[in-house]
């Protein structure tokens, strides 16, 4: 009997399929209207964000693959409001680290800058913050 290998996970060290993983975002915007990755991270039943973001390349890019309108649903915050939480933790610590973000609960995820901005360098010269 051979193996069905349509679902087979590439990535070895990572349990779930990419079909697993476009259910679960599917499953998350049905149960919550949205997917963004905030609500997906805080659902238990789900893996870390991240896990979805280094499978797909990007959030953006899983939630087309799960057909799910991203420009609707990829995340709560504009690009202005991020580059605005960037400037606000320089403000605060004098550097701009996503070790520095991770911190503050109330401020924007580091894994949604990188993912909105493609690097943290990128979301640095966003807000001109880059030489700094």
């Amino acid at each position: 009997m051979s193996e069905d290998t349509t679902t087979t996970n590439s990535h070895e060290s990572d349990p779930y399929t990419d079909g697993e993983l476009v259910t679960m975002l599917r499953d998350c915007y049905q149960n919550n209207g949205t997917v963004t990755v905030d609500v997906f991270s805080q659902d238990p039943q789900y893996p870390p964000a991240m896990t979805v973001i280094n499978r797909f390349g990007t959030w953006k890019s899983a939630l087309r693959e799960a057909e799910i309108d991203a420009n609707v649903t990829y995340h709560q915050y504009t690009n202005d409001q991020i580059v605005s939480h960037l400037r606000q933790l320089y403000r605060k610590y004098g550097d701009v680290t996503p070790g520095l973000l991770n911190h503050e609960d109330d401020l924007v995820p580091p894994i949604v800058v990188i993912d909105v901005f493609e690097s943290w360098t990128n979301a640095k010269r966003h807000a001109g913050l880059l030489d700094r």
